[in-house]
């Protein structure tokens, strides 16, 4: 339940490390965070061996993140340059470069993913983590850092497209964790396949209605 607040921490990195290029912005986010979050499975995570307990403790660390962001950076909206301007035509409708490009890095990300989690030995145990309370607790705690940092590389990358605030984790845990409902557990595939469906469903919502009519037909 800490996904989304994972990814405000991502578009909040891109705002502190502002002075540096913005791939490189990216890769040292990845590279401070992945330990962290390694150890804050080994550390608080794996003690806890009831999943509506984990449940709640993930709850508990969004919510101690947004309210650090609170502190540090207020509830005023920031904004965080896009690298790459402009806007390119495609059948007919113009789209922003940047969103193209994160089109492209994001399908990379999950057919990289994919690859990974069927065709390695170290895939075959990302998977078994979900089904098997035997794993050992490293490969656990490496599984956890792994999605934690996809979250972290999805909010460093959508930054440039929206208000960076404490708050806007909370927005996108609830598509987040629909996707989770839908998909079958250890499932890559059926996940992708969940977002797929989240995804297009949202965007035929928000062309036919107004956003926050959009988003009661959404959830319910």
């Amino acid at each position: 339940l800490a996904v989304g607040d994972l990814a405000a921490v991502g578009a909040y990195a891109m705002i502190i490390t502002a002075d540096l290029p913005f791939a490189v912005r990216i890769a040292v986010t990845l590279l401070v965070l992945a330990p962290a979050l390694y150890l804050v499975q080994r550390g608080l995570l794996g003690r806890i061996h009831d999943g509506l307990a984990g449940m709640l403790v993930t709850w508990g660390i969004g919510m101690a993140i947004r309210q650090l962001f609170e502190v540090f950076y207020t509830s005023t909206p920031r904004s965080v340059p896009a690298p790459v301007e402009g806007a390119v035509p495609v059948l007919g409708s113009v789209y922003p470069t940047y969103r193209l490009v994160i089109a492209g890095v994001s399908l990379v990300v999950v057919v990289a993913l994919l690859v990974l989690a069927y065709r390695t030995r170290g895939g075959l145990r990302l998977r078994a983590v979900s089904d098997n309370a035997d794993i050992p607790a490293r490969t656990r705690a490496a599984t956890f850092a792994v999605a934690g940092l996809l979250a972290v590389l999805a909010g460093a990358l959508y930054s440039p497209l929206l208000g960076v605030t404490p708050s806007m984790g909370f927005a996108l845990l609830i598509p987040g964790f629909v996707a989770l409902l839908l998909a079958r557990p250890g499932s890559f595939r059926g996940a992708v396949l969940a977002v797929g469906l989240v995804v297009v469903l949202q965007v035929v919502l928000r062309r036919a209605f107004t956003d926050t009519v959009a988003d009661s037909f959404f959830y319910v």
